[in-house]
């Protein structure tokens, strides 16, 4: 695989193509202040979304205890499960398809964990609304095309 330094216009992994819009060439490279930042300040200063990490077990739960307990869910509690690009978004529903579980753990079912190609041992991003009880749940494989589409436009 040729890398980003050897070779020069050719991007060939998710890694080189954030670090091709993050970091400067090594002969560009003169200091740590020069490297030109994105503005960000346009982003909202709001803490209406919580975020976590959490390892997708061998039966598919995941948890991250303060995400989890932001929506006040409790084990037992009925969620229903979409998926929308790629994203798992799980609401309260009393007729849901798929519980939380003790822990406070949330399970992602055989079918979409395939589906999505989620594997025992997987970290994902846990992104939770509590004032709209919605959870989130991002893989890496997506994660990698937030940052990239992100950084490239900058």
């Amino acid at each position: 695989m040729g890398t980003l330094w050897n070779v020069p216009g050719e991007v060939t992994s998710v890694a080189d193509r954030i670090v091709a819009s993050l970091v400067p060439r090594v002969p560009e490279l003169q200091s740590v202040s020069t490297i030109p930042l994105p503005e960000l300040s346009a982003l909202p200063g709001d803490t209406s979304m919580l975020y976590g990490m959490g390892t997708v077990d061998a039966s598919g739960r995941v948890a991250e205890r303060a995400v989890v307990q932001s929506l006040s869910w409790k084990q037992g509690d009925r969620l229903q499960l979409h998926v929308v690009e790629n994203i798992v978004v799980l609401r309260a529903a009393p007729l849901g398809q798929t519980a939380i579980v003790s822990g406070p753990y949330v399970a992602i079912p055989a079918a979409v964990r395939v589906r999505l190609g989620i594997r025992a041992g997987d970290r994902v991003l846990l992104a939770a609304a509590p004032s709209y009880q919605v959870l989130l749940v991002l893989t890496s494989a997506v994660l990698d095309v937030v940052l990239v589409s992100f950084w490239q436009r900058q």
